[in-house]
C-alpha cells in the first residue's frame, strides 16, 4: 500500500478460499509489478497499476511498520523496466479495494505462478495512528479475512516470485479457512 513519504503500518492477511463476498463490488484493477533487489530491509519496486505507474523503496519491517517513498514514473520507463530490469518473474494480481467500516482492504488476487494466492492488506488509518503500530489489528475484520501473515518472509511481496505457489510445501499454502498450518520464518526486526 502507498502512503505516500513516511512510515506505512498495515497488516496482512490471507483470504479465506471458503468465503467470496470480497469479490462483491466494483471491479479490481490489474497490477504488473517487479523487484529490482531481494533485500528485505530495503526493497526497491516498479509498478504497473492500470494506467499509472510507480517507483516504491521501502525499508526495513518493525512489527507492522515500514518506512516507504513512493513517486509516479512515466508508464514507459516502468514497462522498460519491468521488461529489461527487474528479477524475474514479474507478479502480475488483481487489486480489490473494499471499503469495511473506517478500513480499506486491498485484496490482491495473484496470476500466472501464483495462482490460487489471495491476500488482503488494511493500513492503519491516521486516526488511529497514536503508536509504532507493531501490534495493531483492525478493530472490523471482515468474515473473508482469514490468518494474519504480517511479517513472515513467505508472504512478502518481494519473496513471492521465488517459488511457483503450487510448489509451496503443502503446510505453507492456504486452506479454505484462510489458515496455513506452517507460514515459514519472519522478517528478523
Amino acid at each position: 500500500m502507498s502512503s505516500g513519504d513516511g512510515k506505512e503500518i498495515e497488516r496482512k492477511y490471507l483470504v479465506r478460499g471458503d468465503n467470496d463476498d470480497w469479490r462483491e463490488g466494483t471491479p479490481g484493477k490489474r497490477i504488473r509489478q517487479g523487484y529490482l533487489n531481494k533485500d528485505p530491509a530495503l526493497t526497491v519496486r516498479v509498478r504497473v497499476y492500470g494506467d499509472d505507474a510507480f517507483l516504491t523503496i521501502k525499508g526495513p519491517s518493525v512489527g507492522a511498520s515500514r518506512s516507504e517513498w513512493e513517486d509516479a514514473i512515466p508508464l514507459s520507463a516502468a514497462e522498460t523496466i519491468l521488461d529489461a530490469a527487474a528479477l524475474p518473474p514479474v507478479l502480475e494480481k488483481t487489486r480489490y479495494r473494499r471499503e469495511v467500516a473506517e478500513y480499506i482492504f486491498e485484496i490482491d488476487e495473484f496470476h500466472g505462478h501464483l495462482e490460487g494466492l489471495i491476500t488482503a492488506e488494511v493500513e492503519k488509518p491516521a486516526a488511529e495512528l497514536t503508536d509504532d503500530g507493531a501490534h495493531w489489528q483492525p478493530k472490523v475484520q471482515p468474515t473473508w479475512l482469514g490468518q494474519d501473515v504480517t511479517g513472515y518472509l513467505r508472504y512478502l511481496n518481494s519473496r513471492l516470485p521465488d517459488t511457483a505457489y503450487a510448489q509451496w510445501p503443502e503446510d505453507q499454502r492456504t486452506r479454505s479457512d484462510g489458515t496455513v498450518p506452517e507460514p515459514g520464518a519472519r522478517v528478523e526486526s
